[in-house]
C-alpha cells in the first residue's frame, strides 16, 4: 500500500503535462533588427526542455510518456540526498513593429503577443524516490525522511503587450529598452509542500506510520483543457540591452513573468500536521482484486487522507520568474561572438543557476554555427548545438538544443531540449 500512495503522490503533479533559462523565447534580441533593416517582425518560438540532476532521459522519457518503467531504469538513476527535476514547454507567436512616431514619441515601437506555458518542477529525498519506486520492503524497521518535497505543475497562457524604444549614445553606442505587460488566463496549478515527513515500516510490515506536515494548493481537480479558466493574473517582462559598437560588445538583461495568478475557480487548499497510520490493504480474492480496498486509493483519497484539513478559499501564487544576464564579445572581423551568461528561474526548484558559455561561428553572413557549454540550472554538464540561418534577407530562424548528448546519449544524459524560432521581417526602412 505505501508504495501506491507514493506513486500516487509522485505523479499527482507530474503526469498532467507534457527550459530553457538561456535561449530567447521571447525574442527580445531581434529587437534592434527594426532599427538597422525592417521595421515590422512576425515570428515563432517554440521551447521544449527537461532536466535533473539526477534521473536520466531514459528514465524521464518513460515517466512522462506513460510508458512501462523497467527495474533496470529505476535503478540506474543516481540519485543524490536532494534531487531536482524540471520539465518547461514554452510556445508563442508574436508580431512587433517600429514607428516613426508612437503618442508623440520618435522611434518607439511595440509588441503583441500569445503565448502558452507549461511547468514542471520537483525537489525530492532518495528515500521518497526509493519508496515511490520500490515500496517500502526496504525501510523494514527504519524511518524513511521524505522531507523537503516541493512539487509544482503550472499551465497558462497569456497575451502580452509591450513598448520599446532604442537610445543612442554621444560616442560608443545604443540601449534598447522594453517593457511588457502579460495578462494571464490559469489553466491548471498543483503544489505541493511537506516541511516536514517521515514513515517508519514496521518489521514484519504489519503497519506504516506516517508523520507528516506541509500543504498542498490546487486548482480545481476536475480535468482541465486549454479552454479551461481556473485563475486570472498579470505579470511584467522587462529587457534592456547596451551595444558597444566602439568596442563590439553586447550587454543584456531580461526578467520575465514578474506576476502571480489569482486561482478562484473551485480552488482546493490543504494542510496537515498529524500522524496517520495504515494497516494494510485487504484482499478477498487474490485472483478478483475488484472488490478490494486497494481500488479505492486514488490520488483525491489520498489527499483527503494525510491532508485532513480542507478550504476553498481563493489563493494568489507566483509565476516561476526568469532572470538572464550576458555580455557578448564580437571577434575575429564578426567572425566569432563568445556570449557569457547567467540564468535562474525563481520559485522553480533550480539548485543552482546555469552558467553558460555560447560560440557563435559566422560561416556567411546568412548561416552561422553556435557551440554551447553549460552548467546548473537543473542539471549538470551540457553541451549545445544550433544553427542561425537567414534566407532572401526577410526570413530569419534558429534550431538548436541546449543538450546534444541528450539525444545522442540519454541513457547516460539528464537532460533534453529543443527550440525552434522562426521570423519574417518586412516594411522596409
Amino acid at each position: 500500500m505505501s508504495k501506491s500512495i507514493f506513486v500516487i503522490l509522485f505523479t499527482i503533479l507530474t503526469i498532467n503535462g507534457v527550459f530553457s533559462q538561456i535561449n530567447d523565447v521571447n525574442s527580445y534580441s531581434r529587437l534592434h533588427l527594426q532599427y538597422n533593416e525592417y521595421n515590422s517582425i512576425v515570428g515563432f518560438n517554440a521551447d521544449i526542455y527537461t532536466g535533473s540532476n539526477s534521473l536520466k532521459n531514459t528514465f524521464v522519457n518513460s515517466f512522462l510518456t506513460n510508458s512501462f518503467i523497467t527495474d533496470e531504469l529505476k535503478q540506474a538513476n543516481n540519485l543524490h540526498d536532494k534531487n531536482y527535476f524540471g520539465f518547461k514547454n514554452q510556445l508563442n507567436i508574436y508580431y512587433s513593429t517600429l514607428k516613426d512616431t508612437l503618442w508623440n514619441i520618435a522611434n518607439m515601437g511595440y509588441k503583441i503577443s500569445v503565448n502558452s506555458y507549461s511547468f514542471q518542477n520537483m525537489q525530492f529525498s532518495r528515500d521518497f524516490y526509493n519508496i515511490a519506486m520500490f515500496g517500502n520492503k526496504m525501510y523494514e524497521g527504519k524511518t524513511a525522511n521524505i522531507s523537503g518535497l516541493d512539487i509544482n505543475y503550472l499551465t497558462f497562457q497569456s497575451v502580452e503587450f509591450g513598448l520599446f524604444k532604442r537610445f543612442k549614445e554621444p560616442t560608443n553606442g545604443y540601449h534598447t529598452l522594453y517593457l511588457g505587460l502579460s495578462f494571464i488566463k490559469g489553466q491548471d496549478y498543483k503544489y505541493m509542500y511537506l516541511n516536514n515527513a517521515n514513515m517508519f515500516t514496521a518489521n514484519d510490515g504489519e503497519f506504516i506510520d506516517l508523520e507528516i506536515k506541509g500543504s498542498y494548493f490546487g486548482s480545481d481537480s476536475v480535468a482541465s483543457n486549454f479552454a479551461t479558466v481556473a485563475g486570472l493574473g498579470a505579470s511584467l517582462n522587462f529587457y534592456w540591452a547596451y551595444e558597444d559598437v566602439k568596442h563590439n560588445a553586447r550587454f543584456e538583461i531580461s526578467f520575465t513573468e514578474l506576476g502571480l495568478v489569482s486561482w478562484y475557480d473551485n480552488p482546493l487548499n490543504y494542510n496537515a500536521d498529524t500522524t496517520i497510520r495504515f494497516e494494510g490493504v485487504e484482499v478477498n480474492n487474490v485472483l478478483n482484486s475488484t472488490n478490494t480496498t486497494y481500488n479505492n486509493i486514488s490520488k483525491d483519497s489520498v489527499i483527503n487522507t494525510v491532508f485532513s484539513q480542507k478550504d476553498n478559499t481563493t489563493f494568489n501564487k507566483a509565476l516561476p520568474k526568469q532572470f538572464n544576464i550576458s555580455y557578448t564579445k564580437i571577434m575575429l572581423d564578426r567572425k566569432y561572438e563568445l556570449k557569457l551568461g547567467v540564468g535562474y528561474i525563481f520559485n522553480a526548484n533550480q539548485f543552482m543557476p546555469a552558467l553558460y558559455a555560447n560560440n557563435k561561428f559566422v560561416l556567411d553572413p546568412n548561416f552561422n554555427i553556435s557551440l554551447l557549454i553549460a552548467y546548473g540550472g537543473y542539471s549538470n554538464f551540457n553541451l549545445g548545438l544550433g544553427t542561425n540561418f537567414r534566407i532572401k534577407k526577410r526570413f530569419v530562424g534558429y534550431v538548436g538544443t541546449t543538450n546534444i548528448l541528450g539525444f545522442i546519449l540519454p541513457e547516460k544524459t539528464y537532460s533534453q531540449a529543443l527550440f525552434v524560432s522562426l521570423a519574417y521581417l518586412f516594411g522596409k526602412k
